[in-house]
């Protein structure tokens, strides 16, 4: 319960963070946070850190999507730490400021070490321009995904942070991301 309470913590100074310091994800995605969650999972439980097949993990949770990014970073014993470094980083903080509707953050600690994921995504519909980081998939350009690229689709944007965040008090949604940590 600890784990879930911080976790949600996590996530809510994330939003905040990327909220005052004028950042372009608008959105947290439930589905890129289950796969940064499961990318965190898998790293922490065979211990590896690489951007390797990175993308399975977006495509299995069936998030449709034009671009995609992933963030890394491993041993930083906050949340705070790994902003701090993935922001000094000019390929990081691209992505970070790179305009992506979607965001989803996944962390796992074993080992003695924290593994924290951030997953950036744009839905179908949605276009944010050319990616920069090489951690960057984007269907339309080089290193483009072999599968077609799929129909796009009307993609709903009622949702701000603040509904976001106030949905967490919500049962339901505490159920639905407690379902998402591994045991």
């Amino acid at each position: 319960m600890i784990r879930l309470l911080l976790f949600i913590l996590l996530i809510w100074i994330v939003l905040v963070w990327l909220v005052f310091n004028k950042a372009y994800a608008q959105t947290t995605s439930p589905l890129l946070t289950i796969s940064a969650q499961n990318k965190a999972d898998d790293e922490c439980t065979r211990n590896y850190y690489d951007h390797a097949n990175w993308v399975f993990f977006i495509e299995a949770t069936s998030y449709k999507y034009t671009q995609v990014a992933e963030n890394l970073d491993i041993g930083t014993a906050t949340y705070e730490e790994s902003v701090a470094r993935w922001m000094a980083s000019p390929l990081h903080r691209a992505n970070i400021e790179h305009g992506y509707q979607d965001i989803g953050i996944g962390h796992s600690y074993c080992g003695g070490k924290n593994y924290w994921v951030q997953h950036f995504g744009n839905p179908s519909g949605v276009s944010a321009g050319t990616s920069v980081a090489p951690s960057t998939v984007n269907r339309t350009g080089r290193g483009s995904v072999q599968a077609q690229p799929p129909a796009p689709t009307p993609v709903a944007r009622d949702r701000t942070f603040i509904d976001w965040f106030i949905s967490l008090s919500s049962p339901s949604t505490l159920r639905f991301i407690d379902t998402t940590q591994r045991l």
